[in-house]
C-alpha cells in the first residue's frame, strides 16, 4: 500500500496507528471512527454505541474482563468486532471465553484475517451477562470444554473466508494443548 514511511519504530516498539489513521482519516475526522490508542487499563470510552472495535487482543482471560466488562455491553447489535491475534497458540483463555461468547450467541463469526478472528454482535451482552460469564471462567476445569466450542465454531467457517486456515486454524488447538500441559492436565489432550 505504499505506506512504510508513516511506521514509526523505535528502540522495543513498532507503532502502526499512523496508518491506520491514514486509511480511516476521513471517518476520524468526522468522528465516525474513534481511534482510542491506549493500555486497555486506561481506556476510555468517548460514547455508549460502539458499532466497530478492533482490539490487540490481550493473550489472557483475565486481561480480558475490562473488555468482557467495559466494552462488549456498549456494542450494539449487528457491530463488529476484531478480535487481532485470536489465532495465537498462548491465547487459550482469550479462545474459551470467545467459545462462550460463541456458545451463548452473542457473537457469531464471521470471517478471519491472518491471525485475527472477525465476529458480529447477535445479542446485546449486559452487565449480567458478562458476570456469568466470568463465573464461567473461573471454573478452570471447564477451560478445554470452551475452546472445544471455539474450535467447533471455526470449522463452520466457510474456506472462502477463513484466511490461510491450514496455517492459522491449528494454532486454537495447539492453544488447548499448551494450557492442558501447563495444567498438569496434558494427559486430557
Amino acid at each position: 500500500a505504499k505506506v512504510t514511511q508513516l511506521i514509526q519504530r523505535n528502540d522495543r516498539t513498532i507503532n502502526f496507528y499512523p496508518v491506520f489513521a491514514h486509511f480511516l482519516k476521513k471517518y476520524i475526522d468526522k468522528q465516525t471512527v474513534i481511534p482510542i490508542q491506549a493500555e486497555l487499563k486506561d481506556s476510555e470510552l468517548y460514547t455508549n454505541s460502539i458499532l466497530l472495535m478492533h482490539i490487540d487482543s490481550p493473550k489472557f482471560y483475565t486481561d480480558f474482563k475490562t473488555i468482557l466488562f467495559d466494552f462488549l455491553p456498549k456494542m450494539k447489535n449487528g457491530g463488529i468486532v476484531i478480535f487481532q491475534d485470536f489465532f495465537y497458540h498462548w491465547s487459550a483463555t482469550l479462545i474459551a471465553v470467545i467459545g462462550i461468547l460463541l456458545r451463548k450467541k452473542y457473537l457469531k463469526i464471521t470471517e478471519t484475517a491472518a491471525s485475527s478472528l472477525a465476529c458480529k454482535i447477535i445479542k446485546k451482552i449486559e452487565k449480567q451477562d458478562a458476570i456469568e460469564i466470568d463465573l464461567l471462567m473461573k471454573d478452570e476445569s471447564e477451560i478445554p470444554s470452551y475452546i472445544d466450542i471455539a474450535i467447533s465454531e471455526c470449522h463452520k467457517i466457510e474456506a472462502a473466508s477463513f484466511d490461510r486456515q491450514n496455517q492459522f486454524f491449528p494454532r486454537v488447538t495447539l492453544a488447548k494443548c499448551q494450557w492442558l500441559r501447563e495444567n498438569d492436565r496434558a494427559s486430557e489432550g
